[in-house]
């Protein structure tokens, strides 16, 4: 009986931290994407509204890589949105690294979508968004930028109740084991 509930416990955490992080990402509506061309730098406007907050933005990558041991740098990106004003108003510098598994190939084919994170549309107009792609040791062979409109946040108390549930999953491990030394 107490393997039944340890077990229910994890996956009880499982399931409600992958609800929400499918919730949080996929929330709103897709109002517009930019396809990103080549790995240069690029810019693009971008016309927004204050009804349109909060905006999310998604950089979604598709690339082959052939991955040696230990960590491998795939790309990074840089994704800026700026106002008339020159003001930032999200911004993300990241590297995406990959680790080698030691079951099965070394060359992946993936698409990896990174969420930029979301911001207030302080007033109607144009807006500049900035990028840049650096392939690493990857081969990028798509990458788009999606906008979604009207998001909603991060639960925090779902993923509070999922920390619960393994803390307590997790003690009942502990306690079973202290019993039977």
């Amino acid at each position: 009986m107490r393997r039944i509930l340890i077990g229910l416990f994890f996956c009880v955490g499982v399931l409600l931290v992958a609800w929400e992080m499918q919730r949080y990402a996929s929330s709103g509506t897709e109002f517009t994407s930019i396809p990103l061309s080549g790995t240069e730098e690029g810019t693009v406007f971008i016309n927004l509204r204050e009804d349109m907050s909060p905006v999310r933005l998604v950089l979604s990558v598709d690339y082959e890589i052939h991955l040696e041991q230990g960590a491998n740098p795939a790309y990074g990106y840089r994704v800026e949105v700026l106002s008339l004003a020159m003001e930032s108003l999200i911004s993300s510098d990241q590297i995406h690294l990959e680790q080698y598994a030691d079951q099965g190939s070394g060359y992946e084919i993936n698409t990896e979508n990174h969420v930029i994170g979301a911001f207030a549309v302080p007033a109607n107009g144009n807006y500049e968004v900035r990028w840049q792609l650096d392939p690493k040791k990857a081969v990028i062979s798509d990458a788009v930028l999606a906008f979604r409109q009207q998001v909603s946040p991060l639960n925090v108390f779902i993923l509070i109740a999922a920390g619960l549930c393994f803390a307590v999953g997790f003690g009942t491990l502990l306690l079973g084991r202290k019993k039977h030394s």
